[in-house]
């Protein structure tokens, strides 16, 4: 029995996905952006015993898998991965990639191991049957499955295999109308080369680790992961109560205070032992918030994305008290969000944070600056996407949008017509494209997304893209761009926009764009500027951009939690729920 006999299944299986609308399978095995053996690989002698008896086959055995009841049943993602599984005996001669004859080799106790840490990565190792493999990998140890069973597990520690995999290279989600992020292109993996690699090694680990991000912040964000999670070994940390707002040097109830001092002592922002003991606290009714718990308080602040004057308010008291498994979960929600980028490792790029509220640029991997930007409001969020930047607008006029023209402009220009020249806006008749004055424009009309009058901005001290702007490659109305309004920058939530993302240094990043134009010194940026003129210039080479919405991100010191202002923590989760479980 060959391979001619398993085509009329594995056609139906096909057929049977294509139909219901999945992605291609094939899609499942396209090459990945990372370094592969350019030779073939060469199984060591041990994965290939003798050939086994009629009815202990390989080949036969997966056919009697397709045929089982429980295949219909199905998730999307595990019959998109039964078609490698199929390819990888399938080149293998249907021979054993897990098990030396009878007993299994030291790889497959390692990935039983391994998938039994996979809390270590932000999954939960029961997606992957974790338990129940290793379980049988200790019997067939003991010698107690018999040929059925060794069939069994050695196909379903395979298809563990390039579930884990995938998952580790592409994350776990995929997009819908819930949880949209556009334009990715997730890395895509060769699963049966990785596992043929990690064969021929004889070591799974270090095919899976080149498998995950390649990002030093992802791995800084796993790393304290693990730091969480022994935190919480020890019980959740203490919960402060609630009071009035206390300023520094003021007084507050030293129950409190106390309760305060082991909060930041536990996550590290206070060295144990500093300030009162927790006996003389017991004594006394208040005591006095001091210099070395403000300031501890102002650490807490920064890396919550918090107002950092050490003021004990509602907002502080309220990120202190997130439970510590909450703030676990925070970070292996934000260790999924890393995976959906495509490899930039060690190119030049720029990473927009929009729950952070920051900007970073990246020349050949190596962090080049960062600014603060504003984002767009919770009811005019900042899209997430993946793009690049392709021109650098000088002095642009804003064409405004439709519903921003109704609902903001409009109803000034009503009380007073005079409002809209004086902002430096001119209406446009969309019917004829002719300039319209504003006392002749029926303002009353201009409601709703649509209507016949289209509202303009022109470059000036007024014009809220300010000096420069940067579009991306496609089409999306969302721009980087500056703005007149700099002083809202000082804030330490800067969720303002309608959408769009206003940069804190728009003359520094063009300059960083333009560099490979000898042309476009700073000073020529600068001197463009001033000029009033209008020009829009095309990057020699577009410039990647990531636009993603991360509320954890880890440095040198630690964790920067951030507020989940849009809910797409929750979102996320929800999505994760389905797969999990």
């Amino acid at each position: 029995m060959r391979i001619h006999m398993l085509q009329p299944v594995w056609l139906l299986i096909s057929l049977a996905l294509a139909l219901t609308g999945l992605p291609q399978i094939l899609a499942q095995t396209a090459p990945l952006d990372l370094p592969l053996p350019a030779t073939e690989v060469t199984v060591p002698t041990e994965t290939r015993p003798a050939e086994l008896p009629d009815g202990q086959n390989l080949e036969g055995h997966l056919i009697r898998l397709q045929n089982r009841p429980e295949m219909r049943e199905l998730s999307p993602e595990e019959a998109e991965l039964w078609p490698p599984v199929f390819e990888f005996y399938q080149c293998r001669q249907f021979r054993y990639a897990w098990f030396s004859g009878a007993a299994p080799r030291s790889i497959a106790r390692e990935f039983a191991q391994r998938l039994s840490a996979a809390g270590e990565d932000g999954f939960r190792p029961e997606a992957y049957g974790a338990a129940g493999l290793s379980e049988r990998v200790a019997r067939a140890v003991a010698g107690e499955l018999d040929h059925g069973d060794i069939n069994l597990l050695e196909t379903d520690l395979t298809f563990a295999f390039m579930k884990y995999a995938r998952h580790l290279a592409r994350g776990r989600v995929k997009f819908t109308a819930d949880h949209i992020v556009l334009f990715v292109t997730s890395r895509e993996v060769n699963l049966t080369a990785r596992l043929e690699q990690a064969l021929a090694s004889g070591s799974l680990e270090p095919a899976l680790r080149e498998l995950n991000p390649p990002f030093a912040e992802f791995w800084k964000l796993r790393e304290s992961l693990a730091r969480y999670r022994a935190l919480a070994a020890t019980g959740d940390w203490p919960v402060v109560p609630d009071g009035p707002l206390v300023k520094p040097g003021g007084r507050a109830s030293a129950g409190r205070l106390s309760a305060l001092r082991q909060r930041l002592q536990r996550e590290g922002f206070l060295a144990a032992g500093t300030g009162s003991s927790t006996a003389n606290a017991a004594k006394a009714k208040t005591a006095v918030y001091g210099r070395d718990l403000s300031n501890a308080v102002i650490r807490f602040q920064q890396a919550y994305g918090l107002h950092n004057a050490g003021l004990l308010g509602p907002e502080t008291m309220a990120q202190l008290n997130v439970p510590l498994t909450a703030r676990i979960r925070q970070i292996e929600l934000n260790l999924e969000r890393w995976r959906w980028l495509p490899d930039l490792a060690e190119k030049t790029w720029i990473r927009v944070d929009i729950g952070r509220c920051q900007l970073a640029v990246f020349e050949q991997g190596a962090p080049k600056m960062t600014m603060k930007i504003i984002v767009g409001q919770r009811d005019w969020s900042t899209p997430q996407f993946i793009d690049q930047i392709a021109f650098v607008s000088f002095n642009p006029t804003w064409f405004v949008p439709a519903k921003i023209a109704a609902e903001e402009i409009a109803p000034m220009a009503r009380k007073d017509s005079s409002y809209v020249t004086r902002n430096g806006y001119y209406v446009v008749d969309l019917r004829s494209d002719k300039q319209v004055e504003p006392d002749e424009v029926a303002w009353d009309r201009v409601t709703g997304s649509r209507h016949i009058y289209g509202i303009r901005q022109r470059p000036g001290s007024h014009n809220a893209l300010g000096p420069l702007k940067f579009v991306f490659s496609r089409n999306l109305a969302i721009y980087l761009h500056g703005t007149p309004s700099v002083n809202l920058f000082n804030r330490a939530s800067r969720t303002f926009s309608h959408g769009c993302i206003r940069v804190e240094k728009p003359i520094e990043l063009a300059a960083f764009l333009l560099n490979n134009d000898p042309k476009w010194t700073r000073d020529a940026i600068v001197k463009a500027i001033d000029s009033g003129g209008q020009t829009t210039v095309r990057l020699a080479e577009p410039v990647p951009a990531v636009v993603l919405y991360w509320t954890a991100m880890a440095g040198d010191d630690g964790v920067a939690f951030s507020p989940d202002v849009y809910g797409l923590d929750e979102k996320l989760e929800q999505a994760l729920a389905k797969i999990e479980t």
